[in-house]
């Protein structure tokens, strides 16, 4: 019997996506409005709610972002302070 449950079918069937579906489902009911503005993780069969982190840095646009220069402004900003450099 392996020990790395990765490696049964009933751990393949936890890695599945329709796992996360509930979760999404039920935050996009009416019922869910007491969840504003928290994170929640869903993985295989685990859901946890993160104690309120606080952003590191923020971008703060004028108007809608286009996909080229919010790529650029994230690699500027965001990429220092994740190790990574130009």
């Amino acid at each position: 019997m392996p020990t790395d449950r990765r490696r049964t079918r009933a751990a393949a069937d936890e890695w599945s996506p329709d796992n996360v579906a509930p979760i999404v489902g039920y935050l996009a009911t009416e019922q869910s409005g007491w969840i504003t503005g928290r994170i929640l993780h869903a993985s295989g069969y685990e859901v946890a709610l993160y104690n309120n982190p606080e952003p590191l840095i923020r971008l703060i646009g004028t108007g809608p972002w286009d996909l080229d220069s919010l790529a650029a402004q994230v690699e500027r900003s965001f990429g220092p302070l994740l190790g990574r450099s130009r």
